[in-house]
C-alpha cells in the first residue's frame, strides 16, 4: 500500500518495505503502527551523503489531514525527536530547520487524489520508518 523513493548523491540503497513488528513497548512512537501493515520502510545506504527519501501513502490508507502525520523513525543511531529532550532510538522526527543533517521531516503533501507524500532527510545509517 506504499511506495518510496530515496535519493543520494551517491551510494548504494538496499531497501524494502516490511511487516510492523513491535515485541517490546518502547519501539512504538505513541500510534497503533502504521496504516498499512506491511509499510514500514527499512533501508540500509552504503554511502557517506545525507540522503532523501519520499514516502508516498495511497489515498485508501490516508484517514486524516496530512499535517496531523508525523513520521516514527527507529534507528541504531541516536537521534534527537520531535519536541526535543534527550536522544532517542524510536521516536518522531521533528521537522527540518536550515541546515539540518537529520533526520527530519523536510515537507508533508498530498495531491488531488488525497495520496500523501512525506519527504524525510536522513544521515547516513539504516532506519525504518512510517507515517503515524
Amino acid at each position: 500500500g506504499s511506495a518510496a523513493t530515496l535519493f543520494a548523491d551517491a551510494g548504494v540503497f538496499s531497501a524494502s518495505f516490511v511487516p510492523f513488528v513491535s515485541l517490546n513497548p518502547a519501539d512504538v512512537c505513541g500510534g497503533a503502527g502504521p496504516a498499512d501493515p506491511n509499510g514500514v520502510l527499512t533501508f540500509v545506504y552504503a554511502g557517506g551523503d545525507p540522503t532523501t527519501t519520499v514516502l508516498a501513502l495511497r489515498p485508501d490508507r490516508v484517514t486524516k489531514g496530512i499535517g496531523l502525520y508525523n513520521i516514527c523513525w527507529k534507528s541504531v543511531i541516536p537521534f534527537t525527536p520531535r519536541g526535543g529532550g534527550a536522544q532517542v532510538l524510536v521516536g518522531y522526527l521533528p521537522n527540518c530547520k536550515q541546515n539540518d543533517v537529520g533526520p527530519c521531516v523536510l515537507f508533508k503533501h498530498s495531491d488531488q487524489h488525497h495520496a500523501a507524500f512525506f519527504g524525510i532527510l536522513a544521515p547516513f545509517n539504516d532506519p525504518q520508518f512510517y507515517p503515524e
